[in-house]
């Protein structure tokens, strides 16, 4: 697996042309993109059981192979961020690498209930997180926030975040999201918060059919009103419902590297981002979790290249599309519409 800055493309012209293209990000994950050096310069800081075990103990909690697994090395890195500074640089360190990309915009999703659980004061870090933002996008791309609750904690937290998004919302909170363990809690559970934040003017995502069947997707549709379904791959396994989304131009935000680093889909399997395509369902391309992953938007986009066999043009017209589907005004939209070309 390609890391850094290191191309996965065999097409050397190609890789240019790409990333010289202004994009747009709508699913990343600001826990998620702490990289393997930032958790082991983290963990020698607090002195946790990574730093003083014998072995390369990061780098084997990067290399997870199932979901489960994966969730750990989340929850761990988690525990790793326990000052407002530490959530300060992580987002610095995210926003620089976006404008290296020629990210032009990107909705983060942000998870504060992680932070009340872990014992830190969460509109402290809310506070300092968003004022790093304001200050990058005077010269780097313009971010909004989407607020990502955990599932598995059940509503009450899911409560707390709708609050904090609402309060944070002149600042730059677009919208909330649900994340964490799909198969959990059943999404009515938490239909009355998505109706409220549908009443305060705040956007909604949810995380559905990644390790799930099609009919989570279904109910984050129904019981969640959600606009964009975060990941959504099992989709496909029902003609009614890719009909819909078609349809309704409902997008899925896709993540390629996600799904196979994780093992939602099998490594010697195509993606499914091939049959997305070929059927007509309205997607974006992100990066997830960037650190964890060890991938980046522009790897993304030269893995759907390779795998869609997509050209330069392609991928203008995809970030087009993205556009249309981002927590923007109409006329924020037109001013990034000038942009991209």
């Amino acid at each position: 697996m390609a890391h850094g800055n290191h191309s996965t493309i065999h097409n050397p012209q190609l890789a240019i042309e790409l990333r010289e293209i202004p994009k747009i990000e709508l699913h990343v994950h600001l826990e998620g993109s702490l990289t393997e050096s930032q958790l082991r310069y983290l963990a020698k800081k607090y002195r946790t059981p990574l730093w003083e075990s014998q072995t390369d103990a990061v780098a084997e909690l990067y290399n997870f192979q199932t979901f489960p697994d994966f969730l750990n090395a989340y929850k761990v890195c988690c525990q790793h961020l326990r000052t407002p500074e530490d959530y300060v640089q992580l987002t610095g360190s995210l926003l620089q690498q976006l404008a290296d990309q020629h990210c032009v915009y990107a909705e983060i999703l942000f998870t504060p209930s992680i932070c009340s659980r872990f014992g830190l004061p969460a509109e402290e870090v809310i506070e300092a997180v968003l004022q790093r933002s304001i200050e990058a996008s005077r010269s780097g791309p313009h971010i909004r926030w989407v607020f990502d609750t955990v599932r598995q904690w059940g509503p009450d937290l899911c409560w707390q975040t709708l609050e904090w998004a609402i309060r944070y919302q002149e600042k730059g909170v677009a919208g909330i999201c649900i994340g964490g363990d799909e198969a959990s809690e059943p999404a009515r559970r938490f239909r009355e918060v998505f109706e409220s934040a549908e009443k305060a003017g705040l956007h909604r995502v949810a995380h559905a059919g990644e390790i799930c069947d099609a009919r989570s997707v279904w109910l984050a549709i129904e019981e969640l009103r959600a606009e964009r379904i975060a990941h959504g791959i099992r989709a496909l396994q029902d003609p009614l419902l890719v009909d819909y989304l078609v349809g309704h131009r409902l997008p899925l935000d896709v993540c390629i590297t996600s799904n196979f680093k994780t093992g939602v889909v099998e490594r010697d399997q195509p993606h499914p981002i091939e049959n997305m395509a070929r059927s007509g369902i309205p997607f974006t391309l992100n990066s997830d979790d960037p650190g964890l992953f060890q991938t980046s938007l522009l790897q993304e986009w030269e893995r759907a290249a390779e795998i869609l066999h997509w050209l330069p043009e392609q991928f203008v017209t995809l970030t087009r599309q993205t556009l249309q589907y981002a927590f923007l005004t109409s006329e924020e939209r037109r001013q990034f519409q000038n942009l991209i070309r």
